[in-house]
Formats: C-alpha cells, sequence, structure tokens
C-alpha cells in the first residue's frame, strides 16, 4: 500500500469547508495534517474540528507541518504571494481557481526552476457539478 500524502487546506470558506475538506477525508490518498486561514478563530475551529493544528499565518504552518501538498482556496488578490510561498518551500499545490487570473503568478511560474520538480494544478469545482454532466462526458 502507497503512504498517503500530507495535505493542507489554505483558505477556510465554503468551498473548502463544504467540498475540499469533505473530499480530503474521504480519500484514501491524502491525509489532512493542518489547515490555514487568516481568520485564526476559523482555523481553530476548523482545525478543530478536523483534528487537525488550524493556523493563522501561513509561514508558521510550513515550519511546523512536514506536508507534501497545499489545497489553495483563497481570493484572487492573495494567490501570488501564498503560491510563491509555496513553491519556495518546494510543494505541490492543488490551486482552486485558474492561474491566468493574476499576469504576475504566471510570470513567476513561468521564471521559477523549482517549478521543474513541483506539480501544480489548477481546477475549477463547478467541473465536478452534476448539471456538468455532458461537459464531463466529453472531457472524458
Amino acid at each position: 500500500m502507497t503512504a498517503k500524502l500530507q495535505i493542507v487546506v489554505i483558505g477556510l470558506g465554503k468551498q473548502s469547508r463544504d467540498d475540499h475538506l469533505p473530499a480530503i477525508m474521504q480519500s484514501e490518498n491524502f491525509e489532512l495534517v493542518g489547515v490555514c486561514d487568516t481568520d485564526q478563530k476559523k482555523a481553530e475551529e476548523i482545525g478543530t474540528q478536523y483534528g487537525v493544528t488550524g493556523y493563522a499565518d501561513l509561514g508558521e504552518l510550513i515550519n511546523a507541518q512536514d506536508f507534501q501538498v497545499a489545497v489553495v482556496s483563497i481570493p484572487h488578490h492573495a494567490y501570488l504571494n501564498v503560491i510563491s510561498t509555496l513553491v519556495t518551500a518546494g510543494k505541490h499545490i492543488i490551486k482552486e481557481k485558474p492561474f491566468q487570473t493574476v499576469r504576475q503568478l504566471n510570470f513567476f511560474l513561468a521564471n521559477s526552476t523549482l517549478c521543474d520538480e513541483l506539480k501544480i494544478y489548477s481546477v475549477f469545482h463547478w467541473f465536478f457539478e452534476q448539471k456538468n454532466g455532458k461537459i464531463k462526458t466529453r472531457l472524458g
């Protein structure tokens, strides 16, 4: 049996609470080891709910937890610093929204020597909704 990947969730808004966290808990491939949100109270409450530590500071999370993958689900304006910090720390990333929304991020990724060693994915949560079954069928 393959060891589970240690994963954290950064950004604890509705999408993370309703979709990302439950999916991680049901997965045979991941083990949730931490959560992070700028709202310390929310981070602590959700951390307690899932049996992990909640952090309000990304640097503290990176220093305290040995994880391989981060799910990043935060507002567009905050992506550049968070993704840059994660890439610099050598973490794989599953990013909720498309990278094209932040021009500087594309520049950073294109010029980062670390990106050759990391996996960085961008997903749309709505792709998995039932009403989009025709899209899923076509994309296979």
